[in-house]
């Protein structure tokens, strides 16, 4: 009886994963709604009282995360709790469709219910949900998440081009130019993943125009709405890069205080390599390997961080947290499972 009993508590997590992971992320924001407008809130909010526009305050181009600020003050005005709970919406979405999307990539319902929690989870979200100024990271997210799910869709039945993706990716870089990184992600995932290595149709008619799109998008439209390239900042780009990743590695697995993280990041970073070196010490000693998708979410960290990479901030590890989370469910999920199934048959 207790055996079935687990059993059905793991296939409830298996096959409503993405409905938990979005009902969890959502109960972790649920603070935020009490929540005021806070820091640059105000700053955002001014900009777009006489109407929509492309620019932030800060110079940089995110005209939908903008318009969303403004079709709020069009609607109920200046409403915390409601402008709170966009934000919570958001990230509900996004764990939904982490859900959704590994499972898509690892073929696995476990894995991909484990890490959808996990995601939600994270500690670091919190900046996100309370802050409405990092609407643009949860906004972004959704639809670079809503990209790769429309291009993997695409490409199992290749016809013409991948339009759903296409369009999801320009929204992606309307929200924030971080979202850059999507080409590079899912040829990145293509080429590292034995079972989705891309034929040359799909190097012409895939992949291809989404690089051609985001190209055009940071040489045409954005120089026209800066009135330049904007790519000053790159310039101390590597010589912060490596530590900021440090710190961000550490952010995966120890979700300690950014000042802590800042002050010194590479006694963090060695007690990261430490933690991480003991997990693949513990699935070597229970004679498996390290999985083959834990290391490609590895390298899919880095490249989801790509140019937050610039400096380090709270809310730019919410997408990136993604791979970080799937790295660490891959290789221990069995355990993971039985310590669920366990919890969940106190309830």
């Amino acid at each position: 009886m207790a055996i079935s009993r687990m059993k059905a508590r793991e296939n409830m997590l298996a096959k409503h994963g993405s409905a938990l992971a979005a009902l969890l992320a959502a109960g972790v924001a649920l603070p935020s709604l009490r929540l005021p407008f806070l820091a640059d809130d105000w700053i955002d909010l001014a900009s777009v009282t006489r109407g929509p526009t492309q620019r932030t305050p800060f110079g940089y181009v995110r005209p939908l995360c903008m318009g969303s600020y403004w079709i709020e003050q069009e609607l109920w005005g200046l409403s915390p709790v409601l402008s709170h709970a966009t934000n919570l919406i958001l990230i509900a979405m996004a764990a939904m469709f982490v859900v959704l999307l590994v499972r898509r990539y690892s073929g696995s319902d476990d894995v991909a219910g484990l890490t959808g929690l996990l995601f939600a989870l994270h500690p670091y979200h919190i900046e996100n949900s309370a802050w409405v100024a990092a609407r643009a990271d949860t906004l972004y997210s959704v639809a670079f998440l809503g990209a790769a799910l429309a291009y993997d869709r695409w490409r199992t039945a290749p016809v013409g081009v991948p339009v759903a993706a296409l369009i999801l990716s320009e929204t992606a870089l309307a929200c924030k130019e971080t979202a850059v990184v999507l080409p590079l992600f899912l040829t990145v995932l293509g080429m590292c993943d034995r079972n989705r290595r891309p034929t040359r149709e799909e190097w012409y008619r895939g992949y291809l125009p989404i690089w051609i799109l985001t190209a055009l998008h940071f040489l045409i439209w954005r120089p026209l709405a800066l009135g330049s390239f904007g790519l000053t900042v790159l310039g101390g780009f590597w010589r912060c890069s490596v530590r900021n990743l440090m710190a961000y590695g550490v952010a995966a697995m120890l979700p300690a205080q950014t000042e802590f993280l800042e002050e010194r990041p590479f006694l963090w970073g060695l007690l990261a390599i430490l933690i991480a070196s003991t997990l693949v010490l513990l699935v070597r000693l229970n004679s498996r390997r390290l999985p083959r998708l834990a290391w490609v979410a590895v390298g899919m960290f880095v490249v989801l961080l790509g140019p937050s990479l610039i400096s380090f901030q709270e809310r730019y590890i919410f997408l990136p947290s993604v791979a970080s989370a799937l790295a660490l469910i891959a290789p221990s999920r069995t355990e993971v499972l039985n310590i669920a199934a366990v919890l969940f048959s106190w309830i």
